[in-house]
């Protein structure tokens, strides 16, 4: 398969003309604008939202003797919710500074996911440590690509993740991943398919939506910015982000990329 470079750009169409110049520099400041508000919520939102969990996990500590046992449970559910609070700012601030003004680079796709798949294997393996580990087979060599090597490293990571953590619950065979690339005319695509619980086509739309969760949290971790994160990510590089079947009913998620 032939490389094709990534463009490390925003997606708004170039033109000479006055009125569009005018009208991406205005999309160019109101992002600008989004970001340090999304900063500034996170920031001090969070320095809040950290002193009140502070406080609450030490009236716990010292005063639970003093404590009737449903005042220790509703002190609970606050910490609980407050970390979840906290997990969801900082993804709203991770989203708000993903950006195009950091240095890209080239970089060796092959060498990327092998540093990637090791560290998802190791977090894993702490967290789930009598689970079978999963499996992942790269069909083709892959393409090189000219981008934030921060973000790609971030965008593979949750992809692998969620392929690895949304298992079915009693699967004999395992978490097994498939990456391969392709090109048709002047498009590239690089696939990840599961073999995973997999997402039905009603609710494949709602993925790449900001805190959207198909599953409860005592069932499947996490905030539900994944995906959002990865498609913003491939927006940020001229590309987009679909989803299809995977392996055995599982999710395939296609980045496509080029000139098309």
């Amino acid at each position: 398969m032939s490389s094709t470079p990534i463009k490390a750009s925003e997606t708004e169409p170039n033109s000479d003309t006055a009125n569009d110049s005018g009208a991406k520099k205005n999309t160019t400041n109101d992002r600008e604008i989004l970001e340090r508000l999304s900063y500034g919520v996170s920031h001090d939102l969070g320095a809040s939202l950290r002193s009140m969990l502070r406080f609450s996990e030490l009236l716990k500590q010292r005063a639970s003797d003093r404590l009737e046992e449903r005042e220790i449970y509703w002190l609970s559910l606050m910490i609980d919710s407050g970390k979840r609070a906290q997990i969801m700012l900082d993804a709203m601030l991770e989203y708000s500074r993903l950006s195009t003004r950091m240095p890209a680079t080239a970089i060796d796709l092959n060498v990327l996911i092998d540093n990637v798949w090791r560290d998802c294997c190791a977090q894993y393996q702490n967290q789930f440590p009598d689970t079978k580990q999963p499996e992942l087979k790269i069909v083709n060599t892959l393409p090189n690509f000219t981008g934030v090597a921060e973000h790609w490293h971030r965008f593979f990571s949750n992809i692998l993740l969620n392929a690895i953590l949304f298992q079915r619950k009693a699967e004999d065979d395992g978490c097994q991943i498939t990456i391969s690339s392709s090109s048709i005319g002047n498009n590239s695509s690089i696939s990840i398919e599961d073999n995973g619980i997999g997402v039905s086509e009603e609710q494949r739309p709602n993925l790449g939506r900001h805190f959207w969760r198909g599953h409860a949290e005592q069932d499947y971790p996490g905030v539900g910015m994944g995906l959002a994160l990865c498609e913003r990510i491939g927006q940020l590089h001229g590309g987009k982000i679909s989803y299809e079947n995977g392996i055995a009913s599982g999710l395939k998620v296609v980045y496509t990329y080029g000139t098309d």
